[in-house]
């Protein structure tokens, strides 16, 4: 499955950065805050996963209702 802590650090470096840069509504933020949530339900961390989500949630429910179906993809799948 590979090296998931690394996958998790690197992913939380990018959502840092992601969201310093770019600011907590662009797509490549929502991108690295689902890679994270990713990471940690891999290594069995879901409550660390369902708070990372939860903070992003309003993020990814304005992206889908822009009707950015790729966004709403995203959204369907981690809140389900």
């Amino acid at each position: 499955l590979g090296d998931l802590p690394g996958s998790e650090v690197t992913y939380r470096e990018a959502r840092e950065r992601t969201t310093r840069v770019l600011g907590i509504d662009h797509p490549f933020t929502r991108t690295s805050t689902q890679g994270l949530a990713e990471a940690l339900m891999a290594q069995k961390k879901y409550a660390e996963a369902e708070s990372v989500l939860a903070a992003a949630e309003a993020s990814f429910r304005e992206a889908a209702s822009k009707n950015d179906q790729g966004e709403l993809r995203v959204l369907l799948l981690v809140l389900s």
